[in-house]
Order: C-alpha cells, then sequence, then structure tokens
C-alpha cells in the first residue's frame, strides 16, 4: 500500500475518538485550519441533524481533509497516482461498459467527498484509450480551482500517452467540450457550482432551493451524449467508491410540444434528476459536501403546488392587480351568420 495513504488512515484511525464530541471546539478548528463563525455552526448544526451524527464527525472529516491536501501539495506524479488507486474501491464493471459504448459522455460529479482523487483516478483510468477533458471556471476566477491545474499539470499533462485535457469554463473553452463530446470523447463535469446566477434554475436540493446551472444536461442534449451522474461514496478512511447511475435523460414531455421551451424543459428536467440523485447518495454523510454551509443558510423548503394547494391560491392570483386587464376598453366587430355586426366590449389585454 502506498505509504502516504497508510499514514493517513493511521492517523485518522488514532483520532476515531474525534468523532465522538458534541460541543464546538475553537481548538480543534486552529488545529484543522477550520475557521468557523458562529454563523457557520448554526448551519452545521442543522446538517448534522440530518445526518444523524456529531459534530465531531464533521472534525474528523476535515481532519482527513487536511491530510490529503498536504500530501497532494508535496507529491510527486507517482504518489497521486498511487494515492488514488490505494484509496479507489471501486467496482468498474459498470464504468467500463459506459466507456466501451462510443458516445460521447458527460460524467457530472459534484464537489463531495474524495472527489478529486476520484477524478485522478478515473483519468488514470481511462485517459489512454480516450479523448477525456474536465470543465471548470479557471482559477483566475475561482482561486479554489488552481489545486486542478496543478494535479492535471503533474499527473497527466506532460504524459505523451495521455489523451486527458484541461477545459476552461469561457466561449473557447465551452466550443472545445463540444467539439470532444460530439466526437466520443468524455467530459468531466462539477454541476453543484454555481458561475453566474443570473443563468441558474432553483431545482430541489437537500429541502432547499439550489441555484443549479443546466449545462451539463443542455451540453448532453445538444451533443447526443449520455449524462452520467457520478460521486465518490465514503467507504471507510481515506477510501472511496466511484458510483455512478444509468444515464439521465430529460423529459421532453414536460413542455407543449413544439414549444420553444422544450429544450430547456428536459435540461431542467435532466438536472433536477441528477440532484435527486446526489441527495439519496449523500444521506447520512451530506456533511461530507463541500458547499454544505452556504446551502443550509437557505430556510425556504423548494416550494411544491399539488391539486389542492392551486385551488387555493387561484382566487387570489386572479385577484392580484398586477395580472388584471388595464386601458381602455376595445371594440370588437364579430360578424353574425347572417353578415350584421355585432359588437362586444373587450378588455385590453396588457397589463402592468
Amino acid at each position: 500500500m502506498h505509504a502516504r495513504t497508510t499514514f493517513i488512515r493511521s492517523a485518522l484511525a488514532v483520532a476515531a475518538p474525534l468523532k465522538r464530541i458534541g460541543r464546538r471546539s475553537k481548538w480543534i478548528e486552529e488545529r484543522l485550519n477550520l475557521p468557523l463563525s458562529d454563523a457557520d455552526h448554526l448551519q452545521i448544526a442543522k446538517v448534522l441533524e440530518r445526518d444523524c451524527v456529531n459534530l465531531g464527525d464533521y472534525y474528523h472529516w476535515y481532519l482527513e481533509k487536511e491530510l490529503v491536501a498536504r500530501g497532494l501539495k508535496k507529491a510527486t506524479r507517482e504518489r497521486v497516482l498511487a494515492m488514488a488507486k490505494a484509496a479507489d474501491k471501486t467496482n468498474y464493471t459498470k464504468l467500463d461498459q459506459l466507456f466501451q459504448d462510443p458516445k460521447g459522455l458527460v460524467l457530472a460529479i459534484p464537489h463531495f467527498g474524495n472527489y478529486i482523487l476520484a477524478i485522478v483516478s478515473l483519468f488514470a483510468r481511462y485517459g489512454h484509450d480516450r479523448d477525456i477533458g474536465v470543465f471548470y471556471a479557471p482559477p483566475e476566477t475561482t482561486n479554489g480551482n488552481a489545486v486542478f491545474d496543478f494535479i492535471y499539470t503533474l499527473c497527466f499533462k506532460n504524459d505523451p500517452a495521455s489523451r486527458t485535457r484541461v477545459l476552461h469554463a469561457n466561449r473557447a473553452g465551452l466550443a472545445e467540450a463540444m467539439k470532444l463530446l460530439r466526437s466520443g470523447g468524455a467530459l468531466f463535469m462539477l454541476p453543484d457550482v454555481c458561475l453566474s446566477p443570473d443563468d441558474a434554475y432553483l431545482v430541489p436540493f437537500l429541502g432547499r432551493t439550489f441555484d443549479a446551472m443546466l449545462g451539463s444536461g443542455s451540453l448532453a442534449r445538444r451533443t447526443n451524449s449520455r449524462l452520467v451522474p457520478l460521486m465518490a461514496i465514503r467507504k471507510g478512511n481515506l477510501a472511496f467508491e466511484i458510483r455512478s447511475a444509468d444515464p439521465i435523460r430529460g423529459n421532453p414531455g414536460t413542455a407543449p410540444a413544439d414549444s420553444q421551451y422544450d429544450d430547456l424543459a428536459a435540461d431542467y428536467a435532466a438536472t433536477a434528476n441528477m440532484f435527486s440523485t446526489y441527495e439519496a447518495w449523500m444521506a447520512g454523510h451530506t456533511y461530507m459536501w463541500q458547499p454544505i454551509r452556504e446551502h443550509f443558510v437557505k430556510t425556504a423548503p423548494f416550494p411544491s403546488l399539488d391539486p389542492q394547494g392551486l385551488e387555493k391560491v387561484w382566487p387570489n392570483f386572479l385577484a392580484d392587480p398586477r395580472v388584471q386587464a388595464s386601458g381602455q376598453a376595445e371594440v370588437i366587430e364579430i360578424c353574425a351568420p347572417g353578415g350584421d355586426a355585432l359588437s362586444a366590449s373587450s378588455p385590453s389585454l396588457a397589463t402592468s
């Protein structure tokens, strides 16, 4: 077994009593390089209650993250690949079958668990036989993404046999991503990042609304590729299993036939389906999702309106002045069967 992996697992085993801690410890947070405010702890408490675990479980997970981060910063190419291989407990039968199909693949993996090592493991396994890209915001706009550039340069960029590449989330990167998929390549995306709130759509996630970009679903649809959710599921100390779902398809029947919104409805349905899959997989370990504190600041659940609820709100909707007719009444002439003109007053359809 890889020496660094052995060291981290031994350290985590020794630190197992940490999981029993139920109260905040600023001393531990300082040692973990984990600056948490009072507001952060309020959100974390909601997550821990949902998962039925202690604050110590959260501390223990961050200890693992810190040890892995330190190892990656000082590692050589061989050590990074060996760490990923030693931590990976995946049964690859299903993924191997997916990669044997020549059709394009959009592989959507969220910031959960040891997702970086999982991506490294997948690159190492499939990157010599197929064109593979990973799509994310450039470090110039998102500082945290510098680690992706570092690991890619260290492990894959200078490997002459590797067919992997980084595609940054800009116009040029998007064009390359579509070209890659149309030629039968595989594209990794991290769909739990909202780069542009104005272009996001609300999907239900963990009992709250989440600003989701529809890029993964849209790219899959536009390039006739398969959209496959992935996640690095925890299997013990520094051990993960890459779980994959069946390819997701949008729901073309959501919008009226030939509607200009049909593609949008399909992309939204695919995205909502994807996040529903993530939520089921995260159960009991939600606290390992990287943006968890920001997400649980939200308190309102995703609105759901059943037929009974619609009957209650419909009268109020009709009474709202914003949907009432305004302006002067117009006269509409209607010809009767005999040719005589009939007059009827009709309100203008203009709304405020």
